[in-house]
């Protein structure tokens, strides 16, 4: 590893530490010599995380509480500049998930959902790019989900995904002059939440990287060499990395002085057809490969 892509020494925080993607990021992280502070909101597994660190080069520290409570997500933050007295880096990971048709949504597992997904990474983000901002430099990592590109099913959950990618973009901007970053990975690997999701049981759930297949490019985008990326949205399996296209108003335009709706329906029928998009994620994979 190249001194821009090390991260050792560097100080990070990652959200969602307790499990999955959060925990061997965390891990990672620790071994390249970083100083981390993890958050969660489960004891036991921040405990067991801190106590798996103890021999790695790096340091790793405990901070549990609630992403979606904006005085719990100033605690983490001052706990990091009191125990490290700066920070470069912040995995915006923590989140919830669950599948259901529309017809059966229930509003307290909506509004948990945003909490924490959206509500969450807001706060967290918003907090960590003041210190950025101020100090003139940081990474902001993002964790987002092909599933904002629509998914059966899943529609709350897309929607809150769908809102990180627009924090990436708008995040991305704000802090681009005073040399912060902001991107998002959108990653696929074998979690709790992939086992749980309808059409990923079995060979599917194997067929998925382990989540430690995740961790390079996390490392990659906190560490300096990632310096001229800024406002992506990376999707990754662990085996293929591509980016998500940003979304665009399309070229085409159909004009006229007046609109009358039988000539909205000529123009989406006509000229605009073969412009409109299929919806769903699976629509929009591209197939082709690069080596």
């Amino acid at each position: 590893m190249t001194c821009e892509s090390s991260v050792a020494g560097k100080r990070i925080i990652v959200t969602g530490a307790g499990r999955g993607i959060g925990r061997a990021v965390a891990l990672h992280l620790v071994n390249q010599g970083a100083r981390v502070l993890a958050n969660d909101l489960d004891m036991d597994s921040l405990e067991s995380l801190e106590a798996e660190t103890k021999t790695g080069p790096g340091a790793l520290a405990i901070v549990p509480g609630s992403v979606a409570d904006w005085h719990s997500v100033e605690g983490l933050i001052a706990t990091a500049l009191d125990r490290h007295g700066g920070l470069d880096g912040l995995v915006n990971n923590a989140g919830v998930h669950y599948t259901c048709p529309p017809h059966k949504e229930q509003p307290d597992a909506i509004r948990q959902l945003v909490e924490v997904n959206v509500t969450g990474a807001i706060f967290c983000g918003l907090q960590v790019l003041r210190v950025f901002i101020d100090q003139g430099y940081g990474s902001l990592v993002n964790v987002t989900s092909g599933a904002h590109l629509g998914v059966s099913g899943q529609a709350t959950y897309a929607a809150s995904k769908g809102a990180i990618a627009s924090l990436t973009y708008s995040w991305a901007l704000d802090g681009q002059s005073r040399k912060v970053r902001v991107n998002a990975i959108a990653p696929l690997a074998r979690t709790r939440m992939t086992e749980a999701l309808p059409g990923f049981s079995g060979t599917a759930v194997n067929s998925l990287g382990e989540v430690e297949l995740q961790t390079p490019l996390f490392t990659y985008l906190l560490s300096d060499a990632a310096a001229s990326i800024n406002g992506q949205v990376i999707r990754f399996n662990g085996r293929e990395l591509s980016l998500i296209d940003h979304p665009s108003v399309n070229r085409l335009r159909v004009t006229r002085e007046q609109w009358q709706v039988s000539d909205i329906h000529v123009a989406l029928n006509g000229p605009l057809r073969d412009a409109q998009s299929a919806p769903g994620l699976t629509a929009n994979l591209n197939d082709k490969q690069h080596q």
